[in-house]
């Protein structure tokens, strides 16, 4: 029995970014037209994949294809080809969606095309402003093209800013034999296997066929997604590959580039492509805004950070125009990848912790439509997220807290295990957020079946950014410890605590929050009998809560300023100029815990680096394996982030501003209450021991 080869075979490369994997996949499923196969190469991505995904490539129309290793864009497309049966290709990046209708409109449209390729119209989506615009595809030709990419090497470098996506496979249609006749480079060492895959392909097709022609349809079927500056991190390309790429593309058709002589249809290509003025002042004025919001330093993430950004870009004609629907996409599509975000005020805070009802809904597991957040390390947030089709629910173990909503009163979960997490995920948060497939909701105080603690010993670790904190967390797994990184349900909880440092009945439902927690937690981690939660800066407040829990030690770590203040600034060069005004409130934040009674444990950061095995033993109480903890400090705690040592190896801190953090901090800081903590002004520890326990408020009156 012969098997009807499918009408389009759908491409998908992807590495390492399964969420969104989830989202692309998602919008092929949900077409209405079903004649398709997906060919998924996986090119030698190690993320795991949530259960949802797993569910969702057991679709019998989805094959993956593993590489054990990186092959590059080249290779992966071309197996990719090799691997197609239908009829017609499409291509479909990792962290794109299709349109709704997207498959049924292109089917119908290339049913009167003549030729073997066609172009279609797209939208970009920027997640990170909120914003869209349509790019209208025209047919072109080769001296189109020729005259667009004549100054390939200064373009690839600048952005393209004028670009419609002409370039582009994702807004194309071709027949499979085609893609076949003329395929893509795989040779490694040829840098247009890594790059500008595209820009090689269009060319050697217009070189083959002279032109691309276009075809209408009702609404762009493809929609370009944006996420800021640091989404693609893992997936970006050197500068300098890319113009490798670009010369060996001038290099390898010259003939083609001089053939064709400047036209004026270049010029009108680039005017015909660009936003409408009106549109994209107000995109710019957006940008600006955001821009602005990087700049102002409030002690709010998720939520909360909503009520002081809004103030900022209220009065903005884009937002009005979006709230109006006036933007180059369809209400379907603006519904499915924005949110509407309601600021949650302080009264409403604090009316969701002092409610002692118990809600006992069902709500039941949903598929991620869609995600966005302003920087890769932005607290976790429901308006992060938004919510599509149910699904059949998943086992208990599949699910982690990934934040809090404080209006519904539920903990936000993903399908990411703790097993992922535990011990390996320096940044809970972040892998939460890019793993994750689906979310449900839990009603507070339903976590557990029981408000008790299991009987394990509880080592929360407070610090501020950069100042080992990771490192320390590296160092307890070394010695066999579970470790839970950076998990921002502590952070929205700190948040919160930070709000009302002293108002009695929202810091009760607060303390009855990390407790229900921090019991779900112990249940839920297995292995040794400590479980260590080391938690983001913005959680200090939350320190306090740990006292009446089953906790065996409250670590605050410290670094002495000069070193600090260097990695901070060159982590987050864009928050230098409110770093003094983060460590008073943090030091604010150690002794108010101090004066309500918990006794915390001082750390230092260069007695760590200088004596580990020393620090460790002191701290356990036992001797760790001296050769694990000399593995952890051979490499960076945090290779592979961000903020890795690596990636800030030549970043420079400005030479003026550590002077004057210093007057600020010293201007600000009580000098009294850092000796009480046995630091100096520069937080160097007083004592010759590293490791001390912190007085008491009452302890220190009878010092005094």
């Amino acid at each position: 029995m012969t098997t009807k080869s499918p009408f389009f075979s759908i491409g998908i490369p992807t590495r390492d970014r399964t969420g969104l994997l989830v989202e692309a996949l998602g919008s092929v499923l949900d077409q209405s037209f079903s004649d398709w196969e997906i060919i998924l190469v996986n090119d030698g991505g190690k993320m795991p994949m949530s259960p949802t995904l797993a569910h969702m490539i057991n679709d019998p129309r989805i094959r993956l294809i593993p590489l054990e290793a990186s092959a590059g864009r080249g290779a992966g497309r071309q197996r990719v080809i090799e691997e197609a049966s239908g009829e017609w290709m499409l291509w479909l990046d990792d962290d794109d969606i299709f349109t709704d209708g997207a498959l049924l409109n292109l089917a119908r449209a290339v049913e009167n095309l003549n030729g073997s390729i066609a172009a279609f119209d797209t939208t970009t989506f920027h997640a990170q402003s909120q914003s869209w615009r349509n790019m209208a595809q025209i047919g072109f030709d080769a001296s189109m093209f020729a005259n667009k990419a004549k100054n390939l090497v200064i373009a690839m470098l600048q952005g393209w800013d004028a670009s419609n996506h002409f370039e582009n496979l994702w807004s194309k249609v071709a027949r499979t034999e085609l893609y076949r006749q003329i395929g893509f480079i795989t040779d490694h060492k040829d840098p247009r296997s890594r790059t500008l895959e595209d820009i090689e392909f269009v060319i050697r097709t217009l070189e083959k066929l002279g032109e691309i022609p276009s075809i209408s349809l009702s609404k762009p079927a493809y929609i370009f997604r944006v996420f800021g500056p640091n989404a693609r991190s893992e997936q970006s390309e050197e500068p300098e590959l890319r113009l490798a790429a670009s010369k060996k593309i001038h290099d390898c058709h010259n003939e083609f580039f001089s053939t064709h002589s400047d036209d004026p249809a270049y010029e009108y290509a680039c005017q015909r492509y660009l936003m409408g003025a009106a549109i994209h002042n107000r995109f710019q004025q957006h940008r600006e805004a955001w821009r602005l919001r990087a700049e102002i330093a409030v002690p709010a993430g998720g939520e909360l950070l909503e009520l002081f950004l809004s103030e900022i870009i209220k009065d903005l004609p884009y937002i009005e125009g979006v709230q109006k629907g006036d933007h180059p996409s369809t209400p379907d599509e603006v519904k499915r990848l924005t949110r509407a975000v309601t600021p949650l005020t302080r009264n409403d805070l604090r009316l969701a912790l002092i409610d002692r009802s118990k809600d006992t809904s069902s709500f039941g597991t949903r598929r991620i439509l869609a995600r966005f957040r302003a920087s890769q390390i932005a607290v976790a947030s429901p308006t992060q997220i938004n919510e599509g089709p149910t699904m059949p629910e998943l086992p208990a173990e599949n699910w982690s807290v990934y934040a809090v909503d404080w209006r519904a009163r539920q903990w936000i979960m993903v399908d990411v295990p703790y097993s992922i997490l535990l011990n390996t995920s320096v940044f809970a948060y972040a892998d939460q957020y890019n793993i994750a497939g689906a979310t449900k909701r839990i009603p507070w105080f339903t976590l557990t079946n029981t408000t008790d603690i299991p009987p394990r010993k509880i080592i929360p670790i407070f610090s501020i950014g950069r100042c080992g904190s990771t490192l320390l967390g590296r160092l307890f797994t070394a010695a066999n410890c579970n470790v839970l990184f950076e998990l921002d349900a502590f952070t929205h909880l700190g948040l919160a605590a930070s709000l009302f440092p002293q108002d009695g009945e929202p810091r009760s439902g607060i303390a009855g929050l990390t407790r229900e927690l921090t019991s779900h937690l112990a249940e839920q981690t297995s292995g040794d009998d400590r479980l260590v939660l080391k938690m983001r800066s913005q959680a200090t407040s939350l320190a306090t809560f740990f006292d009446q829990q089953n906790t065996d030690q409250v670590i605050f770590l410290v670094r002495n300023l000069k070193d600090w203040y260097q990695s901070a600034a060159r982590a987050f060069p864009e928050s230098t100029g409110s770093l003094a005004s983060q460590l008073v409130a943090h030091f604010e934040a150690i002794n108010r815990a101090i004066d309500q009674g918990l006794q915390v444990q001082m750390v230092s950061y260069e007695n760590i680096l200088a004596d580990p095995v020393s620090q460790m033993t002191t701290i356990l109480g036992y001797s760790p394996n001296e050769n694990a903890i000399s593995e952890i400090m051979s490499v960076d705690a945090q290779a592979d982030t961000a903020v890795s040592k690596t990636s800030l190896k030549n970043t420079v801190m400005e030479n003026g501003g550590y002077g004057a953090f210093m007057e600020e901090w010293l201007g600000s800081v009580d000098k009294l209450r850092l000796e009480r903590l046995g630091l100096d002004g520069e937080l160097r520890l007083l004592s010759a021991t590293n490791l001390r326990q912190v007085e008491t408020s009452a302890e220190l009156s009878n010092k005094t």
